[in-house]
C-alpha cells in the first residue's frame, strides 16, 4: 500500500492502489483516471467534484438508490437506466401514461416498478459516492463486457459504449 498519513513526504506515480475500493480522481475537471492514466469524464452529482491540488485517490462506495418519491412524466422515466421484468403483481397506479408497480401503501423505494409504452423500468439508480466526507457522487456505469473471451463479446461492446 502507498498511503502516507504523515504531514511530509512525496507521492509515487509508479505505484498503483491495492484496494479496489479507491478512486483516482482528477482536480481540475473531475475525470476519473484508470489504468496507467486514462481519463474517463464523469457527470457529477450537482455539478461538484474534489478539487484542489494534485490528483488524489478517494475511499469510494456503490450506492443503489431510489430516483423518484412521486410518480413521474413518461420523459422523465425514460431517463432511467435499468430495466425491469414485467411484475407479477397489478399496478398500484393503472391510469396515466405511467403505470405504477410497488409497494401495497403506495410508497416509492427502489424496487418500484414504472411501465411507459409496454417498457418496464426500475426506480433505481447506481451511484458510487466518496466516502472521504459523501458530498461527492457520479452515476455508476453498467459494465457489459468483463473480458474479451465473454460469450457474445462483440454484442457487449456495442452495449457498454451506445
Amino acid at each position: 500500500m502507498y498511503w502516507n498519513f504523515h504531514g511530509s513526504g512525496q507521492g509515487r506515480g509508479d505505484l498503483m492502489p491495492i484496494c479496489k475500493a479507491h478512486v483516482v480522481v482528477k482536480p481540475d475537471d473531475g475525470a476519473l483516471i484508470v489504468g496507467r492514466g486514462t481519463e474517463i469524464p464523469l457527470d457529477w452529482k450537482d455539478g461538484k467534484h474534489p478539487s484542489g491540488g494534485a490528483p488524489g485517490a478517494h475511499l469510494m462506495s456503490a450506492r443503489t438508490q431510489a430516483v423518484f418519491n412521486k410518480v413521474p412524466t413518461a420523459a422523465e422515466v425514460a431517463t432511467l437506466k435499468i430495466g425491469a421484468p414485467k411484475p407479477s403483481q397489478a399496478c398500484q397506479i393503472c391510469s396515466g401514461d405511467v403505470k405504477v408497480y410497488g409497494k401495497s401503501d403506495g410508497s416509492f423505494d427502489a424496487k418500484t416498478v414504472f411501465e411507459v409504452k409496454g417498457k418496464f423500468y426500475l426506480n433505481a439508480q447506481s451511484v458510487v459516492v466518496l466516502t472521504t466526507d459523501g458530498k461527492f457522487a457520479f452515476r455508476n456505469p453498467p459494465i457489459f463486457l468483463h473480458g474479451s473471451d465473454d460469450a457474445n463479446a462483440e454484442v457487449q461492446v456495442h452495449a457498454e459504449v451506445s
